[in-house]
């Protein structure tokens, strides 16, 4: 079985730029984030190679598309979290010794409070990724992957479906409904509070 700590991100690993294409890929980054703060609507390929002084072909050959520009955006808090749940301390981490002590209950329960804080950071970026690509490309498919594995760990007796219950702990944290729970006047205490009663009731925890 492969280990959580195994799990391969699947974030773009940085590559060796030219000191041209490193302040351009600065410049961009920057505009994309300046424009953010205006309203996520307000980015648009245009508007940032505008923005950042290089033209639109610039910007396509670099991120693709509108998507992979944000997740640019997005790559460099996206790295952190991964570094934490797949290297850092216990329980959200393996820690050093193995996380012994945590069971994967508790590195269940540690990575889906980790990741409605992570979501609620950059909320309507998130939207707006989640709307172009959906629950099959990065960074989601690490997370899945990373929630499936200790999913497994528990057994069937708790989890009889690993792959139904990664989906299913997924949803409940999914932009959208993030955005939507807010929007009805819950704050990001009430979101935990409630994560946490599923939580109990799933994993058989008084």
């Amino acid at each position: 079985m492969i280990t959580p700590e195994e799990s391969a991100s699947l974030l773009s690993k940085p590559r060796r730029e030219r000191a041209d294409a490193t302040r351009n890929r600065i410049a961009i980054l920057a505009a994309t984030n300046a424009l953010i703060e205006e309203g996520i609507d307000h980015v648009t390929m245009q508007a940032v190679a505008d923005k950042a002084s290089v033209g639109v072909g610039t910007l396509y050959r670099r991120f693709g598309d509108r998507r992979g520009l944000l997740l640019a955006v997005l790559s460099e808090a996206e790295e952190k979290f991964q570094t934490k749940f797949l290297q850092g301390p216990a329980p959200l981490g393996p820690g050093e010794d193995g996380a012994a002590g945590y069971g994967p209950q508790s590195r269940i329960e540690a990575f889906m409070h980790a990741l409605l804080d992570h979501t609620i950071v950059d909320l309507d970026l998130r939207i707006a990724v989640d709307k172009a690509a959906g629950r099959t490309a990065d960074p989601y498919l690490t997370w899945r992957h990373h929630v499936l594995v200790l999913v497994q760990e528990l057994g069937e007796e708790i989890a009889p479906t690993p792959d139904y219950w990664a989906d299913y702990l997924l949803a409940g944290l999914s932009p959208g409904l993030v955005r939507d729970q807010l929007a009805r006047g819950e704050t990001s205490q009430d979101l935990h509070g409630g994560l946490q009663s599923v939580l109990n009731r799933l994993l058989k925890q008084t």
